[in-house]
């Protein structure tokens, strides 16, 4: 029966994934400013070709690997090892472990029922701040049926080295003088710090932002990638479709009491890696490896 659940949550959402691919425009974060523009659903959308790093050069940091990668030649990156549509245990698993919560931790009630949107970043990253934006976004609009997720890896100092919790919580309470971002105070969604990276790790991510859409059903990750990334991104029109499968299967009954994925707070041993993985992730049956 969870198979036949599965594979039938799966049909359904890449059905939506093609129309929403179709109709969908683009969703951006303005630096210049606290805002989110929604495109409407005939926004054309210019695919482009291979990145030009010299209008994205952060590129280069945040994915963690060199200039010369071939991960460049693509019109799209998607920085993790691909787990859409695995079944839960070989992708998110049944636990999401943080170190500790900024705010409040969503209850399991809150869980339940509810697609679940997770984002790994850091303070340090450009695009990362501009995304959080986004996410206030999606937490006021859709939080009736979604739970967004922002999960925080360690800070640097201006040497590059790795903060550690503390630093980590002082560099977020910082955004507050930084514009384009939002200020600690106004986060609608719920913020964590997990300056060991162990979701990201378990997701192989090796460029941020990176974040993952889970069903309510059986916790398969439905969407991944850069939610900000033009042409690409998770805009209202795409993910309001998602949504909209969750609330039929909840309408006759189909929707568990219990959370399929939820989170646990645990310290950083030592043994948990807090540095990036380089890039060795398949997409499109091809693999990239940075040096």
């Amino acid at each position: 029966m969870r198979v036949f659940a599965f594979f039938t949550v799966a049909c359904m959402i890449l059905a939506t994934s093609f129309i929403g691919a179709q109709e969908s425009g683009p969703v951006v974060t303005d630096s210049s400013r606290d805002a989110v523009v929604v495109a409407g659903p005939k926004t054309k959308i210019d695919r482009g070709g291979p990145i030009d790093l010299t209008k994205t050069p952060w590129l280069v940091e945040s994915v963690n690997v060199p200039a010369g990668s071939p991960i460049f030649n693509r019109e799209r990156l998607l920085w993790a090892d691909p787990i859409a549509f695995l079944p839960n245990t070989e992708a998110v698993g049944p636990e999401i472990v943080v170190e500790k919560w900024v705010n409040e931790a969503p209850k399991h009630e809150e869980l339940a029922g509810k697609y679940l949107f997770v984002e790994v970043w850091a303070t340090w990253c450009p695009p990362c701040r501009r995304s959080l934006p986004l996410l206030n976004h999606y937490q006021e609009k859709f939080g009736d049926q979604l739970v967004v997720v922002a999960i925080c890896e360690a800070a640097k100092n201006k040497e590059g080295a790795s903060l550690d919790l503390d630093g980590t919580l002082t560099s977020i309470k910082n955004l507050a003088n930084i514009e384009g971002t939002v200020k600690p105070e106004d986060v609608k969604f719920h913020l964590a710090v997990d300056t060991g990276r162990r979701f990201a790790n378990k997701l192989g991510v090796f460029g941020i932002p990176h974040a993952v859409l889970i069903e309510p059903t059986e916790g398969v990750v439905v969407w991944e990638g850069m939610p900000t990334w033009i042409g690409y991104e998770l805009d209202d029109v795409t993910l309001g479709k998602y949504l909209a499968i969750g609330a039929k299967q909840k309408a006759v009954g189909k929707i568990p009491e219990k959370p399929p994925v939820v989170f646990s707070v645990q310290p950083v041993g030592p043994d948990d890696r807090n540095e990036r993985p380089k890039a060795q992730v398949k997409y499109e049956g091809e693999r990239c490896g940075g040096e």
